[in-house]
């Protein structure tokens, strides 16, 4: 596991494995779209699941910090989030849920 994170607001976790893609994988709940599937499912998960709609590259963080949500830095330099909105959480002056990055 190169980068990780979790969170004690919500259940769910994700992981970038050690794999040729460096994809992060992310399991647990996901009622507010946290597992970044793409879809607007809210099933929830108990094995790693790929994300969708991160750009590939060296993802150097994963912060799971939020109430609902989730970010990552790739290439030390560009942040993504995803997951719930409420507050303005995606740091894009909205206050939407995405369902990916």
């Amino acid at each position: 596991v190169r980068a990780g994170g979790n969170t004690l607001a919500a259940a769910f976790w994700c992981a970038v494995f050690d794999d040729e893609y460096a994809v992060p994988e992310c399991w647990g709940s996901n009622g507010y779209k946290e597992l970044a599937q793409g879809s607007s499912t809210t099933d929830s998960w108990d094995v790693p699941v790929q994300m969708q709609g991160l750009p590939y590259g060296n993802v150097t963080h994963l912060e799971l910090s939020g109430y609902y949500f989730g970010c990552a830095v790739i290439n030390a330099s560009q942040t993504w989030c995803w997951g719930w909105g409420g507050w303005g959480s995606m740091g894009d002056g909205n206050t939407h849920s995405t369902t990916a990055p």
